[in-house]
């Protein structure tokens, strides 16, 4: 679930249910980081490094360009323990990669924008920091090219992956 509250550096929202819970855009937040420091477990999600909505690079006909611009690289490369002082590991229980839907029309724009990115933020969510290795996950990504182009999956070809 995603809520869109409200577009600055950081927002909450209680519910009862999970009292020491915070959901929520994580930046450079000090109430996040103070809250952290309480034991409260966070969702993370900065625009430049996990919005899959974001262009590619400055040539990319589709996304967005308000928070710079995301390759692959850059999502896989996101630590979201080190995002914040004394937020650790153990304080991450997830991490979200929106995309915006506004300015895409079909499904192929959505294959686009969300492939390679989205196995790259999954990845960095579901395993430790001390696992995560670009060269292997570049190379386990790359083989997926063909899979994907026989299932007729509109993905960015990125420079950054050999494919396979």
């Amino acid at each position: 679930m995603h809520l869109h509250l409200a577009d600055d550096q950081g927002w909450r929202i209680q519910i009862d249910g999970w009292p020491r819970q915070y959901w929520g855009t994580a930046t450079t937040n000090p109430t996040l980081a103070a809250a952290v420091a309480g034991g409260t477990k966070v969702v993370m999600s900065p625009a430049n490094k996990a919005y899959l909505d974001m262009k590619y690079d400055r040539n990319t006909p589709l996304g967005l360009s308000w928070a710079g611009y995301i390759e692959v690289r850059t999502a896989y490369d996101w630590d979201p323990a080190n995002h914040l002082t004394g937020v650790g590991e153990e304080a991450v229980i997830g991490v979200e990669a929106p995309l915006w839907s506004e300015t895409l029309r079909d499904l192929d724009d959505i294959e686009f924008m969300a492939f390679p990115r989205l196995p790259a933020i999954a990845e960095l969510g579901w395993s430790p920091a001390a696992t995560r290795d670009w060269t292997s996950f570049s190379s386990r990504l790359g083989a997926y090219g063909p899979r994907w182009n026989l299932r007729g999956v509109d993905f960015y070809p990125s420079p950054q992956v050999t494919w396979g």
